[in-house]
């Protein structure tokens, strides 16, 4: 008896749950942005103490425990910041560009992606560092946060790159010390051009990964 060749029709399910997802995660950057943008309203406007989270949660127009679903303190809605993590997607690039390019470049990148993907509003370096200034508490946290960025992409280097080719490569203190240098060119670039801290082509920032890699084999 021979088979016959059913097919399944396409009952549109899986585009209808990516599109919700989608729209999930647009809700979700909306609500960021918008308890964000009433943070640093009420903080410069205000003050800090009386930008609380209640004020800035009415601003939004969203409730207080809304609020804590999108943020952990009134620090991380003003600076706009949040926890540190890899993007699956930009982990990906990152392997793919290390295999090549065994080298500072792809560390620099990787630490400007991280603290892209972990800030909500447009703000410049210039402009968050403001922001901090406005009370200890902020400053406090914004290196905390740098910290943590830092830390995450330490742990990355370790997993991922501990044993290539079946040899000890990167040790804990190797891989901080990696993402160290990677953030000391980036501010390097910043102070010749600030929106190097924004575009991974920018001459500025490939003039500062070339010097620092230069700088590195001459010193070792």
């Amino acid at each position: 008896m021979q088979k016959s060749d059913v097919s399944i029709p396409d009952t549109g399910l899986e585009f209808a749950a990516e599109s919700t997802v989608g729209r999930r995660e647009q809700q979700r950057q909306a609500t960021l942005l918008a308890l964000h943008e009433a943070a640093v309203a009420q903080v410069t406007e205000q003050g800090y103490e009386a930008a609380t989270i209640t004020s800035i949660s009415d601003a939004a127009g969203v409730s207080r425990r809304t609020f804590f679903n999108y943020y952990a303190t009134k620090d991380e809605a003003i600076l706009g910041v949040l926890e540190p993590s890899v993007p699956p997607q930009v982990l990906e690039k990152f392997l793919e560009e290390i295999a090549v390019e065994r080298a500072l470049g792809p560390v620099v990148r990787l630490l400007m992606s991280v603290m892209s993907s972990s800030r909500v509003g447009g703000e410049t370096r210039q402009d968050l560092m403001s922001l901090a200034g406005l009370a200890p508490s902020l400053s406090h946290t914004l290196k905390r946060y740098a910290v943590r960025a830092e830390d995450v992409i330490s742990e990355v280097l370790v997993e991922h790159l501990a044993h290539q080719d079946g040899e000890p490569r990167t040790t804990p203190d190797v891989a901080h010390a990696m993402v160290m240098i990677a953030g000391t060119a980036l501010r390097f670039a910043y102070a010749k051009n600030p929106d190097s801290m924004i575009d991974p082509d920018s001459p500025a920032l490939v003039d500062a990964v070339e010097l620092f890699s230069t700088t590195l084999k001459e010193v070792l």
